[in-house]
């Protein structure tokens, strides 16, 4: 027998009676998996078709919370949903969408904090703080967790002379994944000779308490010497993602440090080296061809860089390009894909802000989550995702990640001072936008489309570059053009990036120095005080 569900009709031409089964004939456990696999506007749109397919919609508890992740611009991190069951994380969804559209205050924690960190170079990871410390030359992991466990220890300290294996040995930048339970530790070596590098990155598991060099779980080296003689290194930084790991780091010849400086003036040809290389830190015997190298000049220096993803690498680099570069085969050398440039000076002072999304299985053996702390839930698709531009400290440029992965075809690069790349007044204006402030320094905090900053008298601001946000967006909207002219730009700027604002309680924004956040909340760090919402 046939089932009632399905539609008969006989073709005349073969002589044989066709079956047809309609979509909305389908049991509903049926509708809601196929429904399921679709992006959350076709299902939206699939809902518009009929009052059965609106009905199942509305009525999935399944359905409603991919269309609100969608709406959000998240995605479900692999590995993390099985703890909960769906309605408590269709809750857990609204009260945190909920909670960053309210205007109002919320209670604040503080921790004490001596003089001697520098907050700069703080950053956020799996929900803990990591500062480095000026005067005490440690590392300071601090737990910022609302209701942490009983008998966790709320702090960790590294010092950085510990880890070093020869007494001249200098530790020049630390960076720690409290969610992978890694630290990293890149060292400037002592004893070096003609093809010897010179800088030593060593990991180390966060939870270990008094690690020694012996207790390294990988050792990676990068940038080797060009020749024998005294050197100096005056420039290194971290990255971690996943499963990969980049070190840049520049140094140059003790006795040509004069040459150096007139290299920099354009008056010499002798120049330093920077070099930039990526390996996989959790597997053994390293590649030593995933590296980027270049001069160290007004227009190649690398001045940050971060992850897009874990097969994508963007550079800010000191002549006021963005560089994106993809290193799928680690054996191989990173290919630059495109460059595009900026409305910025050459050798500015400024930095690049990013996180990338954290869509990878988290460690849950990790210090971060030992002790009772949840992985999280869902990341920020990277399409969705903003990164910042600070110049100086009194002007900000926020960009759409999706201009730069994805690029019009009318966007054609053109030969600007020497160096090809997409001109900015082509791509800049419509994905971008900039806050300035003549009267106060402007710090800055990004995470997924999210911007937080010290804006107009200390203000602490909100901005919401998501576009399904700003379409269902209940705040003020902004979409008008704005322009800015300042010394730290190169003219008058007109950008038009859509973002949905929200002020907050003015008060907190003359304490802070620094500003992190991530899908779960607000980490304002103060010389004195540390405020967490």
């Amino acid at each position: 027998m046939r089932s009632s569900n399905s539609h008969m009709r006989f073709d005349e031409d073969t002589g044989r009676t066709n079956f047809a089964v309609y979509l909305q004939c389908l049991a509903e456990e049926l509708l809601i998996n196929i429904l399921s696999f679709l992006p959350f506007q076709d299902i939206l749109r699939c809902a518009q078709t009929c009052r059965t397919l609106c009905a199942v919609a509305k009525g999935s508890i399944e359905l409603q919370y991919l269309i609100e992740l969608g709406a959000n611009g998240l995605t479900p991190v692999a590995q993390t949903e099985s703890y909960l069951p769906t309605t408590e994380r269709l809750q857990l969804l609204l009260r945190s969408a909920s909670a960053w559209n309210n205007d109002r205050n919320v209670p604040i924690r503080t921790h004490t904090l001596s003089n001697d960190w520098f907050t700069a170079a703080a950053h956020f990871t799996g929900g803990c703080l990591g500062m480095s410390g000026n005067a005490s030359r440690c590392y300071e992991l601090v737990d910022m967790r609302h209701n942490p466990a009983p008998g966790t220890p709320p702090r960790r300290r590294w010092t950085w002379e510990g880890y070093s294996q020869d007494p001249g040995d200098f530790v020049c930048c630390v960076s720690v994944d409290a969610s992978q339970d890694v630290l990293v530790v890149a060292s400037f070596l002592a004893r070096r000779t003609s093809g010897e590098p010179l800088f030593r990155l060593d990991t180390f598991p966060v939870a270990i308490d008094n690690p020694r060099p012996s207790d390294a779980k990988t050792r990676l080296y990068s940038h080797r010497a060009k020749s024998h003689g005294s050197w100096r290194w005056f420039s290194s930084n971290v990255r971690i993602y996943g499963q990969c790991l980049a070190f840049c780091g520049a140094a140059h010849r003790d006795d040509n440090l004069a040459q150096y400086h007139w290299a920099i003036a354009g008056h010499d040809r002798i120049r330093p080296r920077w070099s930039l290389q990526i390996w996989n830190w959790q597997t053994e015997g390293p590649s030593q061809e995933c590296v980027i190298t270049g001069e160290c000049t007004t227009n190649d220096t690398v001045a940050d860089f971060s992850f897009l993803d874990t097969h994508r690498l963007i550079l800010l680099k000191s002549g006021g390009q963005l560089e994106v570069y993809s290193f799928a085969d680690l054996s191989q050398p990173p290919e630059l894909q495109r460059r595009y440039s900026l409305p910025i000076p050459k050798n500015p002072i400024f930095r690049l802000h990013f996180t990338p999304p954290d869509v990878s299985p988290p460690q849950v053996s990790s210090w971060a989550y030992r002790s009772g702390r949840k992985p999280p839930l869902w990341a920020t698709n990277l399409e969705d995702q903003v990164l910042g531009i600070t110049l100086s400290t009194r002007t900000v440029i926020i960009i759409s990640i999706r201009a730069i992965l994805h690029p019009c075809l009318e966007w054609e690069e053109e030969i600007i001072e020497g160096v090809r790349s997409i001109p900015w007044l082509t791509w800049g204006p419509s994905n971008s936008r900039c806050f300035t402030d003549s009267l106060a320094p402007i710090l800055c905090g990004i995470h997924g489309s999210r911007v937080v900053l010290t804006y107009h008298f200390n203000r602490l601001t909100v901005a919401d570059f998501n576009p399904w946000r700003v379409r269902r967006s209940k705040r003020d909207v902004v979409s008008h053009p704005t322009m800015v002219e300042n010394t730290f730009l190169e003219g008058k700027v007109t950008t038009c990036l859509p973002y949905a604002e929200s002020v907050q309680d003015g008060s907190l924004g003359r304490f802070v120095s620094s500003i992190h956040l991530d899908e779960d909340g607000l980490v304002l760090v103060g010389w004195a005080k540390l405020f967490s919402r």
